[in-house]
């Protein structure tokens, strides 16, 4: 994600084996690209700018608290229920193509 500003620390993405569920949150709340490419490379080679945090989840040296989430200057929601779908080992785009879809009901 491109935040116009060089000057702000980078954060590293939490660590897909470590904290599932907060990354599935920060992949899904930055959105774009980074959807359809595998959790290990997002975890080893994407950071998101300083710039992407409320200040209430800043400590002192530019550090990030344990929950922090980017929530600002994003391009849009994404649907939290996505968050719980997600396997460490296929990327989300992957996931999203392998759920049911919408069909009428047959019973009655």
């Amino acid at each position: 994600m491109d935040s116009g500003d060089m000057q702000k620390p980078l954060h590293l993405f939490p660590n897909p084996e470590k904290d599932k569920q907060r990354f599935n949150i920060w992949v899904c709340s930055i959105g774009g690209d980074i959807i359809g490419l595998d959790n290990d490379d997002i975890y080893k080679y994407r950071r998101v700018c300083h710039a992407h945090f409320e200040e209430k989840f800043c400590y002192r040296y530019k550090k990030l608290s344990d929950i922090a989430i980017p929530t600002l200057n994003l391009p849009g929601p994404t649907s939290l229920a996505k968050f719980t779908l997600l396997d460490e080992r296929r990327p989300l785009r992957q996931m999203q193509h392998d759920q049911p879809r919408n069909l009428p009901s047959t019973s009655k």
